[in-house]
């Protein structure tokens, strides 16, 4: 990586200008403040220089760089939405990168899980650790008795009442056994399939609605901004 002191070019940056780019050293947006282009030789002989686009910022009085990509993955028009973007997080007192994993938590968070889908990741899960006999017990009890009941359901749509209800359902099928079994399992008495990825599914439920409020304040914050005050 080139020194921090390397050599800086300021002009404003287009496509054709960019593609050109050889020499190393940071190449100043000229549009966006505190956004450039740092070119990097490579070590093999022939092989073109490497670009990638980074943010130059302050916040809390601290120089900083957020990385956001390297070109051509990331054209001049993107690099620069990303950049405004992330002024706006400094301008909110956030760092960008801080603000970048937010949102992709909450993305990932917010796809659609299904209690099935949780329910066999805890079976993978469990498998190492449990014998035979209990890995087809437990299987017995999630396909018979609760996956058609609750399977397709969403985990953040998973109540109490839905367990309960499967219980209930058990005892007038008369399947006594199984449903003392589901009964301990929400007691925490014993560890049962039902008990066990249920409390899993609650857990990813509850991660997703943090990850959520937190980029629902950040967006907040960026709608009051004032504009920010980085410079390159």
């Amino acid at each position: 990586m080139p020194p921090d002191n390397a050599v800086v070019f300021k002009r404003k940056l287009s496509d054709a200008l960019i593609r050109s780019l050889t020499e190393p050293g940071k190449h100043a947006d000229g549009e966006v403040p505190g956004l450039y282009l740092e070119v990097r030789a490579s070590s093999k002989v022939g092989k073109s220089p490497s670009k990638v686009w980074r943010l130059k910022y302050r916040l809390r009085g601290k120089e900083n760089r957020f990385s956001i990509g390297a070109y051509p993955d990331i054209s001049l028009k993107e690099a620069r939405d990303i950049a405004r973007g992330a002024r706006r997080d400094v301008a909110n007192h956030t760092a960008p990168l801080k603000a970048k994993n937010a949102k992709i938590e909450a993305h990932l968070l917010n796809e659609v899980r299904t209690f099935e889908y949780v329910a066999k990741q805890w079976l993978a899960f469990k498998s190492a650790e449990l014998v035979t006999k209990s890995i087809s017990g437990f299987t017995g009890a999630l396909n018979n008795h609760i996956l058609p009941a609750i399977g397709k359901k969403p985990i953040s749509d998973i109540k109490l009442e839905h367990i309960t209800t499967t219980i209930t359902k058990l005892r007038r099928q008369r399947t006594i056994a199984m449903a003392r079994l589901l009964e301990l399992s929400l007691s925490h008495r014993m560890p049962s399939a039902l008990g066990a990825v249920y409390a899993r599914a609650r857990l990813q439920a509850q991660r997703r609605e943090a990850a959520q409020k937190r980029v629902d304040y950040l967006d907040h914050l960026r709608q009051n901004a004032a504009r920010a005050t980085t410079d390159y």
